[in-house]
């Protein structure tokens, strides 16, 4: 029960970790 809900937080935290890395990834690709 507690390493499931462990593992949601790990993707959940990799899904804005990744987000925020395209969106860094924009910006440079803009300027």
């Amino acid at each position: 029960m507690t390493f499931k809900h462990f593992v949601r937080l790990d993707y959940l935290f990799i899904g804005t970790a990744y987000s925020i890395l395209m969106r860094l990834q924009k910006w440079t690709c803009l300027s």
